[in-house]
């Protein structure tokens, strides 16, 4: 298959676009938290982990140092993350079995 040249651009866009969501995301909900108003319900914290990578979740969880302590949510980060890097793998071999073809 052919694929348009801004393809690259695009994914990465896309990629850094998610991850930039999912640190705000941290922001909110620890400024939220600080404040004791309504919270980010951690389903919604995760999912973008599960579009584009851990990379801006961790990110700001270390840099505002929020939910670092809780357990049951960093499992839940690490298995969202394990199915990211299946789905990634999957992508990525399906895209280089069509190229050898």
């Amino acid at each position: 298959m052919n694929w348009p040249s801004w393809t690259p651009l695009a994914v990465v866009g896309g990629f850094c676009a998610v991850n930039l969501w999912a640190f705000a995301q941290v922001w909110w909900d620890k400024r939220a938290a600080r404040l004791q108003q309504r919270r980010i319900p951690e389903k919604r914290l995760i999912a973008p982990v599960l579009v584009a990578g851990p990379f801006g979740l961790l990110l700001g969880m270390r840099r505002f140092r929020h939910k670092t302590v809780k357990r049951s949510f960093q499992a839940q980060v690490a298995v969202a993350t394990v199915l990211w890097v299946a789905w990634v793998a999957g992508l990525c071999w399906m895209l280089l079995r069509e190229g050898a073809a």
